[in-house]
């Protein structure tokens, strides 16, 4: 179930963990498939921080629920690609919250576990 925008209030947007702000931040440069944005994130986290694919995907899955993400319909080369592979894109609130316009988990950080990058 994606809520509307309308009914996702700023507190529930607090309660997401700080790696929601920096996969929106990913998902602002491209569609990608799960491996896709945990790469992209460990990237960004610069070795300090390792998201993990539980992680990643209840976060996910939570950001879909609140109406950040929504799944994409990106398919690059079909034999490169599996069939099950997942793409996920921002909505326009998810726009909001990878431009810094709405403010995701308790700290809004470049890396994943929150921690300030060096």
């Amino acid at each position: 179930m994606v809520l509307s925008h309308a009914v996702v209030t700023s507190h529930e947007l607090t309660r997401m963990p700080p790696v929601a702000s920096v996969i929106a931040l990913v998902l602002s440069e491209a569609e990608r498939h799960g491996f896709e944005i945990m790469q992209a994130v460990q990237g960004r986290a610069r070795g300090s921080a390792i998201l993990g694919p539980g992680t990643l995907y209840r976060t996910l899955q939570e950001m879909r629920r609140m109406g950040i993400v929504e799944r994409g319909d990106r398919r690059p080369v079909a034999e490169l690609d599996g069939e099950d592979r997942q793409y996920y894109r921002l909505t326009p609130l998810g726009r909001r919250v990878a431009a810094g316009e709405v403010a995701v988990g308790s700290h809004h950080s470049d890396t994943p576990n929150g921690a300030p990058t060096p």
